[in-house]
């Protein structure tokens, strides 16, 4: 198994988006609304139950940590406080989300890119993409939406500011 750190979405960010209902770095308006399918929450990971959790979708561009040129993905945010997930490994929570892991190396090159089938396969394909010395980080996604999900970090990698 691959040693790596889960990045979730900012608190901080969060929050601002929060008080605004404006995306980060755009001028786009935040939607909120009802959740109707589970997501998960970017800052805390957890699934949203369907019917109940109100959540924010905002513009986010997950590579401003890495690149200056702006890639952006639809996220989604409970609408209230919640914690942000710490965790080292992908939450078990996730299990029914099917996952795409794209690798990056510098530049935003997309390097390896993977579709484990199950959850138990996650951990060996993050491996399998981290024993690549050219990527740097990897994205982890919604296969069905495409949506950006967090990022994953190896273990000892220097921290960038969200």
């Amino acid at each position: 198994m691959a040693a790596y750190r889960v990045i979730p979405l900012d608190e901080e960010l969060a929050w601002r988006v929060r008080g605004s209902l404006r995306a980060p770095g755009y001028r786009h308006p935040a939607y909120v609304d009802l959740a109707d399918a589970p997501g998960p929450c970017r800052v805390c990971l957890r699934p949203f139950r369907v019917g109940a959790d109100r959540r924010i979708l905002f513009t986010y561009d997950p590579f401003h940590r890495h690149e200056s040129f702006p890639l952006p993905s639809p996220v989604q945010i409970h609408e209230n406080a919640c914690t942000v997930y710490s965790g080292q490994v992908i939450p078990a929570e996730l299990a029914g989300l099917p996952m795409t892991l794209d690798g990056y190396g510098a530049g935003r090159e997309l390097i390896a890119e993977e579709r484990p089938a199950t959850f138990g396969e996650l951990d060996a394909a993050i491996t399998r993409i981290f024993l690549r010395p050219s990527v740097a980080y990897i994205h982890v996604r919604d296969t069905g939406d495409g949506f950006f999900v967090c990022e994953l970090a190896r273990a000892g990698a220097m921290d960038l500011a969200s």
